[in-house]
């Protein structure tokens, strides 16, 4: 389920990177600008909804897999909190493919090891097993991840030097 949810911002992210890297290839700044903005708010937009829709239905989406009721307590358990890390997981894919558009994935590539090495995994670890939380640690940690990465994408890319990068 969490790869359907994602595959939006996925989307977003590919054009988004073809649409920014286009148009400053062209040289058109504001096209580029114009694209970034659109796709960010078009891709919570639809986070947004997804996140509202799981929290909706968390007592429901798990039928559509299983009709174990340990397993669908447990998801709609811990659904509330991965909707969350959706929410911010979008923006971060969108801000990826807005790095690549730019030319700075390496950029995006640091972003996520530190994230996901440095925060997510000890985090998560820690909640699931010393703080004795079980699962609901692992998407905590996930959450703290999606949430810290999301600021730093969207930090560096309202930064971005659009004329540097028309150039480069």
């Amino acid at each position: 389920m969490a790869n359907i949810v994602f595959m939006v911002p996925v989307g977003y992210s590919i054009a988004t990177s073809v649409r920014i890297g286009h148009s400053l290839g062209a040289g058109d700044i504001a096209q580029a600008k114009k694209s970034m903005v659109v796709a960010l708010l078009m891709t919570e937009g639809c986070a947004l909804t997804c996140c509202i829709l799981l929290i909706s239905l968390k007592d429901v989406i798990a039928y559509v897999y299983t009709t174990d009721q340990g397993i669908v307590e447990l998801v709609s358990y811990v659904l509330p909190v991965y909707a969350g890390s959706h929410l911010f997981d979008g923006c971060v894919a969108t801000c990826g493919g807005i790095l690549r558009g730019t030319g700075k994935q390496k950029i995006g590539a640091i972003f996520h090891a530190v994230g996901y090495y440095a925060i997510c995994l000890p985090v998560a670890v820690s909640l699931m097993f010393a703080a004795k939380i079980g699962i609901i640690g692992f998407w905590l940690g996930a959450l703290l991840c999606a949430f810290l990465q999301c600021i730093g994408f969207l930090t560096f890319v309202f930064r971005i030097d659009w004329d540097k990068a028309s150039q480069e």
